[in-house]
């Protein structure tokens, strides 16, 4: 991350998350937990509050507002079905801290995607996040 910093300011978010919340970050949270956020940034979605959340943004990103153009049903599908899998199933493969803090970036992925999901310059920022499926 610290050298897409280099090529882009927005990739400073995921270093930032690490360094401001890793204790959030590697917590052990249950699957109804993550099954709840995730059906909530689908409703966040439904409700179009993406607009809102981007004028909010500092930077450029208020310029996305006018730019709508949507992200493939397939993609936001099978993000959505892989990161249920992944915490159905987490006691398999989470053997250590780094994997659930890994886990969760991957999640935090998901969630981007689902709430932006209209506007594929911002889901791009998700991208950061899923970088962490290598892992898995």
């Amino acid at each position: 991350s610290l050298i897409a910093i280099g090529f882009h300011y927005s990739a400073a978010l995921p270093v930032l998350l690490i360094y401001f919340f890793r204790k959030i970050l590697s917590i052990k949270y249950s699957i109804t937990i993550y099954l709840i956020l995730l059906s909530f940034s689908i409703f966040l979605y439904k409700i179009n509050i993406a607009p809102i959340l981007i004028s909010l943004a500092p930077g450029k990103f208020d310029v996305y507002v006018e730019f709508i153009q949507n992200t493939s049903l397939i993609k936001i599908v099978v993000y959505n079905l892989f990161i249920v899998v992944l915490i159905i199933f987490q006691k398999q493969y989470i053997k250590a801290k780094s994997d659930l803090i890994l886990l969760n970036f991957l999640f935090i992925g998901v969630l981007i995607l689902n709430v932006f999901a209209d506007f594929i310059p911002v889901t791009r920022l998700s991208y950061y996040f899923f970088i962490f499926i290598i892992d898995f």
